[in-house]
């Protein structure tokens, strides 16, 4: 199953935070692990749908393929071109990882649009969440034309029904106080969430998601700190390291980071630079702040 680490942008003991539905999700493994019957039976359903959805694609594919090659044919034999060795579509097809084949009942998934190789779903999902490339080795035109990538885009794709059925029963609240300590349950932060920062200190990849996707507030003794994923993205303001971090930042702010930016007073964050590099001159307020 797509694992929550991978998801994540960041971290906080057995938390991770995840941008969903437009605003960020804040959920742990074991919440997901003890959701109620229904809504675990409901999981059940939308992880089977992500196969049905991948069969559906791969119809389409070999659809495509097929018709290529009676297109192909066809033209040959226009120019007098006959006895061309024909695609054979009946082959078995074997996963390109671990071997397995189709006929043992295992679901494959062509890694290219041509589908040269195929790969189960458990080894497209591993590779995944290794941060590894598993793709078609044949450079043809369309595979390189797409970045070789198209079976786990379409694999990823396919796995973002995996927290549907938590999110339907979400509600973002209007204020959240963020902390070292997280509530037991699943929590929305949307664009309607007020989310006070206090007493703490947060990654800057934390600061910047919450500063894009949320209404910030920002209290006293508070501070930012440069990113680490595998290390917690939050400490109690007493826990604070204070090392300098590079602070560099290309991508133009939406209108709500900059609505936030503009309500905080001035020298209300607290961080040590070793490096500044804004390229966004609607970032350069936060300078003062």
């Amino acid at each position: 199953m797509f694992g929550l680490a991978h998801e994540s942008f960041a971290k906080h003991g057995d938390s991770f935070f995840l941008e969903k539905n437009g605003g960020v999700l804040i959920v742990s493994e074991a919440v997901l692990g003890s959701e109620h019957e229904d809504i675990q039976k409901k999981r059940e359903f939308l992880f089977s749908q992500r196969q049905k959805a991948l069969e559906e694609v791969k119809e389409r594919v070999l659809d495509d393929i097929r018709q290529k090659e009676l297109k192909r044919h066809k033209e040959l034999e226009e120019k007098g071109i006959f006895g061309t060795e024909k695609r054979d579509f009946s082959a078995t097809e074997m996963c390109m990882a671990c071997e397995d084949e189709s006929v043992d009942g295992v679901f494959l998934f062509p890694l290219c649009e041509e589908a040269h190789h195929y790969a189960c779903l458990e080894c497209l999902d591993r590779a995944i969440e290794r941060n590894r490339l598993l793709v078609c080795p044949i450079l043809t035109s369309t595979c390189k034309a797409n970045g070789d990538t198209f079976g786990m885009d379409e694999y990823r794709k396919a796995s973002g029904l995996r927290l549907s059925a938590l999110l339907t029963k979400l509600q973002a609240p209007d204020s959240f106080l963020l902390t070292c300590d997280f509530p037991s349950e699943a929590v929305l932060l949307t664009d309607q969430t007020t989310v006070t920062l206090s007493n703490i200190e947060i990654s800057v990849e934390l600061f910047f998601v919450l500063l894009e996707k949320t209404r910030i507030t920002v209290g006293g003794s508070f501070s930012i700190a440069e990113h680490n994923d595998n290390e917690d993205c939050i400490r109690e303001h007493g826990m604070a390291r204070n090392s300098p971090f590079e602070f560099v930042r290309s991508w133009v702010l939406s209108p709500l980071a900059l609505e936030n930016i503009e309500r905080m007073a001035p020298n209300s964050i607290g961080c040590s630079l070793k490096k500044l590099d804004l390229n966004d001159i609607g970032l350069i307020s936060i300078l003062s702040k």
